[in-house]
C-alpha cells in the first residue's frame, strides 16, 4: 500500500491566513511598540531644541555680559584717575593727551552702561535680564548721572585752569566707591544668574538623558527583546521543521534501502534455497526407495553444499553492498582522519558554535588500517560529543581532538568535550548494544565503535575528565589490522 499523498502548500497557505488574521497577532503589537518608542525619541529631539538650545545661547551670552560688567568697574577707577591727571596737569600737551584719553574712557563706559541695560550686539550684550538686575541698575542710575555729568563738565572745560576742576573731581571721587559697591552687586547677580542658568541646564540635560536612556531601555525590553525572541522562536521552529524533515526523508530513504535489499535477499537467495530443496527431496527419495548407495548420495550433498555457500555468498554480498564498498587495509595517517572527520562536521560544530581545539603529534603518526571503519569510529565519537554539548552553554562548547604515538607500537586518538560527561549509571556499561541515556538513541554507536577497534586489536576508552566532560581514548597497534577479520562488524550485533 503507498502513503497517503499530503498536499503541504494548502495547508502552508491556510496556515499562513489564519496568522495574518489573528487579533492577537505579535508583529501588530511590536510595530506599535517600534512606533510609540520612536515618537518618544522624536519628542525628546523636540524637547532638545526647546529647552536646552535656547539656554545654550543665553549661557553663551553670560561670559560677555560677566566681562563688561565687571570692566565697568576699572573703567570707573580710569575715569576717576584720568580726571585727576587732567585737573593737575599743566603741561597743554599732557593735559590733551589726558582729555582725548578721558573722553575714550567716557565714551566705552556709557555705552557699556546702557548696553548692560537695553543690549548691544556689537558689544554681545542682551539686555538686563531679571527684575534683580534692573533693580539693581536703577539704584545705580544716580551714580552714574552723577559721575557722568563730571566727566562732561571736565570735558568740556578742560582749557581752564586746573584750580577750575576741583569741584568735577569732587564729584567723581564722591559717587566713584558707591559706584563701584553697587556694580559689584550687579556683576554677583550676572554670576548667580549664570549659575542658576548652567544649574538648570545640568539639570535639564540629565532629565533628558535619563528620558532618552529609559526609552531606548523601553525600545530594548519591550520592543528589540521580544522580536528577537519572536524571530529565535520562529528559526528554532524552522530548524525543528527541517529537522524533522530531514528525520523523515533519511526514515524514508532508510525504509527504501532496506526494501531494496530485501528484494535482493528474496531474489538473491531463492535460487540456492530452491536448488537445496530439490536436492534434498531427490536424496531424500532415493533413501526411502532403498536402492542408492553412499556414493549415490554423495553428489547432492555436495551440490546442496554449494547451493549452501552461493546462499552466504549472497548474504554477504548484500552485507557489503550495504557498506557500499569492500573491506580495505592500508597505510593511513592518524592526523589526516582526524581532520577529515572534523572537516565533515565543520558546518554541524560551526551552527552550534562547538570550538575545535586541535592537539596533533607532528610526528604524524600512521597505522595500518581499514580507514573507512576508524573514520567511522571518529565520527561516532564525534558525533555523540557534539550532541552532548547541546546540554551546556554556547560560551562553555569545546571539542579537543588529541592524537599521539608510543613509540613504534601504538597510535593514540582522544576526543575530548566540555559537556555534561557521562551519567554515572553508564560508565559501566557504555559499549553495550543497546545501552543509551538518550530517548533518541538505539544505543548502538559505540558498540559499533568497540568492534571495528577491538577488531583492529586495539581499545577503546571512555571516562569523565577531572576538570567536566567526557574523554574517549582509542589506542591502536600500528600493524595491526594487515587482515581483517570477516567479523568485524558482525560483533557488533552480537556484542
Amino acid at each position: 500500500m503507498g502513503l497517503p499523498r499530503f498536499d503541504y502548500v494548502p495547508w502552508l497557505a491556510r496556515r499562513e491566513r489564519r496568522c495574518l488574521v489573528s487579533p492577537s497577532d505579535p508583529a501588530r503589537s511590536l510595530n506599535r511598540r517600534f512606533l510609540a518608542a520612536l515618537v518618544c525619541v522624536a519628542a525628546l529631539i523636540v524637547l532638545d531644541q526647546w529647552l536646552i538650545q535656547p539656554e545654550l545661547s543665553r549661557l553663551a551670552s553670560d561670559a560677555p555680559v560677566i566681562n563688561v560688567a565687571g570692566r565697568q568697574r576699572m573703567l570707573s577707577q580710569k575715569l576717576t584717575k584720568t580726571a585727576l591727571v587732567l585737573a593737575r596737569e599743566t603741561d597743554p600737551v599732557l593735559r590733551e593727551r589726558s582729555r582725548q584719553e578721558l573722553s575714550g574712557v567716557l565714551d566705552l563706559w556709557s555705552r557699556s552702561h546702557r548696553g548692560l541695560q537695553d543690549g548691544d550686539p556689537e558689544l554681545r550684550l542682551p539686555g538686563t535680564s531679571t527684575p534683580e538686575v534692573a533693580a539693581a541698575f536703577a539704584e545705580l542710575e544716580p551714580e552714574f548721572v552723577a559721575m557722568h555729568a563730571a566727566a562732561q563738565s571736565i570735558l568740556r572745560t578742560s582749557t581752564a585752569q586746573p584750580t577750575d576742576l576741583d569741584e568735577q573731581v569732587r564729584t567723581l571721587l564722591h559717587h566713584e566707591p558707591r559706584f563701584l559697591e553697587r556694580m559689584h552687586a550687579i556683576v554677583g547677580l550676572y554670576e548667580s544668574e549664570a549659575r542658576r542658568r548652567v544649574t538648570s541646564l545640568e539639570r535639564t540635560g540629565w532629565t533628558i538623558a535619563i528620558a532618552i536612556v529609559a526609552t531606548m531601555a523601553g525600545l530594548a525590553l519591550f520592543a528589540i527583546r521580544p522580536a528577537a525572541r519572536r524571530l529565535e522562536r520562529q528559526y528554532l521552529q524552522s530548524q525543528r521543521q527541517c529537522e524533522t524533515l530531514a528525520d523523515q526523508l533519511a526514515h524514508a530513504d532508510r525504509l527504501k534501502s532496506v526494501g531494496e535489499i530485501a528484494a535482493g535477499i528474496a531474489h538473491e537467495v531463492n535460487q540456492p534455497l530452491g536448488a537445496i530443496a530439490n536436492y534434498a527431496e531427490g536424496s531424500l527419495a532415493r533413501i526411502a526407495s532403498g536402492s542408492t548407495t553412499v556414493e549415490e548420495l554423495r553428489s547432492p550433498l555436495q551440490r546442496m553444499l554449494a547451493a549452501a555457500l552461493k546462499a552466504g555468498q549472497v548474504i554477504r554480498r548484500v552485507k557489503r553492498f550495504s557498506q557500499n564498498r569492500p573491506h580495505v587495509v592500508m597505510t593511513a595517517s592518524l592526523n589526516d582522519l582526524v581532520r577529515d572527520v572534523l572537516d565533515l562536521f565543520e558546518p554541524e560544530l560551526r551552527r552550534r558554535q562547538i570550538r575545535v581545539a586541535l592537539n596533533l603529534d607532528e610526528s604524524e603518526p600512521t597505522l595500518s588500517c581499514d580507514a573507512l571503519q576508524i573514520s567511522q569510529v571518529l565520527t561516532n565519537l564525534v558525533q555523540n560529543a557534539v550532541r552532548a554539548l547541546d546540554a551546556v552553554p554556547e560560551s562553555n562548547r569545546w571539542l579537543t581532538a588529541i592524537t599521539s604515538h608510543d613509540g613504534e607500537e601504538s597510535v593514540t586518538a582522544t576526543i575530548r568535550d566540555s559537556g555534561p560527561g557521562i551519567a554515572p549509571d553508564m560508565l559501566n556499561r557504555l559499549f553495550r548494544p543497546f545501552s543509551t541515556d538518550r530517548t533518541d538513541g538505539l544505543g548502538m554507536g559505540l558498540s559499533i565503535v568497540r568492534s571495528i577497534v577491538e577488531g583492529h586489536g586495539g581499545t577503546v576508552s571512555g571516562s569523565n575528565a577531572e576538570y567536566g566532560g567526557a574523554v574517549f581514548t582509542v589506542r591502536l597497534p600500528r600493524q595491526g589490522a594487515t587482515a581483517l577479520p570477516a567479523n568485524v562488524l558482525e560483533g557488533a550485533s552480537h556484542a
